[in-house]
């Protein structure tokens, strides 16, 4: 519940009018100012309540449990930011490479269309 209501406090929703005046766009400011603060102080709150939380629950198992919940983190951690995207960026490179090698008419369709953008941006 936390998480969606921090969602929804970032959303911007774009508003579009003739014209802006210089009060409307001042209150506009405040008002992205206030949702910004009120963010930031929930989501401190909740992190820090997360945290209280968590070493709460450590100081009440023991070493031997407490040394594998470490452990245990620090291999879903491990999973979460290196060998997963590793894993994926060599599948996905291994398949645009069989793609490109195997439809050599996508190759050439993405190279005459990467150079006709390069000579748009030198006009």
């Amino acid at each position: 519940f936390i998480i969606l209501l921090l969602f929804l406090m970032v959303r911007i929703r774009i508003e579009e009018r003739d014209e802006w005046t210089d009060e409307d766009k001042t209150e506009r400011r405040k008002w992205w100012r206030n949702r910004t603060i009120a963010f930031w102080f929930i989501a401190v709150l909740y992190k820090s309540f997360c945290i209280f939380y968590v070493c709460a629950f450590i100081a009440n198992v023991s070493k031997e449990d407490a040394n594998q919940l470490l452990e245990a983190t620090a291999m879903s951690l491990l999973q979460d930011l290196v060998l997963k995207p590793a894993i994926l960026a060599l599948i996905l490179a291994v398949v645009s490479t069989l793609v490109l090698t195997c439809r050599p008419s996508i190759k050439r369709n993405i190279q005459a269309k990467w150079m006709e953008d390069r000579s748009v941006e030198h006009v």
